[in-house]
């Protein structure tokens, strides 16, 4: 492994690039300064307009699929459920619940990191998993400002049938994609940077993680089912 004691703080510009070229020396700069504020306030503002643009294209296809789920309800039922839904799907209810959402998954995340760090004998602590959570998290970032721009320029919803025809490959491919699987790459080599331990621990530690999150959405959708 590296050795990455006395590591060089690098740039901005650095460290743009390295994330694309040499993330582990990114990631390793964590050892001795843990950062991510100013990740965490990136991340959310992208994810507070990806939330925003994906709500308004997808109103139209939503509100059909609403139409047809209270059809056969009497009148007042469906009005109802059509208020109640119309309360919760608002574009900026949708918006804030994503950035609540979003920052309580990345400590909760890093913490179960941390916990499973620390079963295979890692040395980390629950600053760095953050820092290197919010780190690997910039390549779904830069898949959300992808769709964001596909979005705008089709005036079509990324992902619409998970919401229209929830089943099981619907709601699986909504959440992971190839930005996904970047990701998990970059967690793969912050962690091993970072916790001193071996590519393969890394591997198994992230792979366990990305099963149990699938295991919980199928769990979640057979609860709505």
């Amino acid at each position: 492994m590296e050795d990455t004691n006395n590591v060089e703080q690098m740039t901005f510009g650095e460290k743009v690039k390295n994330f694309f070229v040499h993330p582990t020396k990114v990631f390793a700069q964590y050892q001795e300064k843990p950062t991510y504020i100013i990740k965490i306030v990136v991340l959310c503002i992208v994810t507070a307009i990806y939330s925003a643009v994906e709500a308004i294209m997808s109103k139209p296809y939503l509100e059909k699929y609403y139409n047809n789920l209270t059809k056969n309800m009497d009148p007042q039922q469906a009005d109802t459920v059509k208020k109640t839904i119309s309360a919760f799907s608002s574009t900026p209810v949708i918006v804030i619940t994503a950035i609540i959402t979003t920052i309580i998954m990345i400590f909760i995340a890093a913490l179960i990191y941390m916990l499973f760090i620390k079963a295979l004998k890692g040395q980390i602590k629950y600053g760095q998993v953050v820092s290197i959570y919010t780190t690997a998290y910039m390549a779904v970032v830069i898949g959300s400002i992808i769709k964001i721009i596909y979005m705008l320029m089709s005036k079509k919803p990324i992902g619409i049938s998970a919401q229209t025809n929830p089943n099981y490959l619907n709601t699986i491919t909504k959440s992971y994609d190839i930005f996904t699987i970047w990701e998990m790459v970059l967690m793969v080599l912050g962690i091993s940077t970072v916790a001193k331990i071996s590519k393969k621990k890394s591997t198994i530690i992230v792979v366990v993680l990305f099963l149990i999150l699938i295991l919980i959405s199928i769990i979640s959708l057979m609860l709505k089912k």
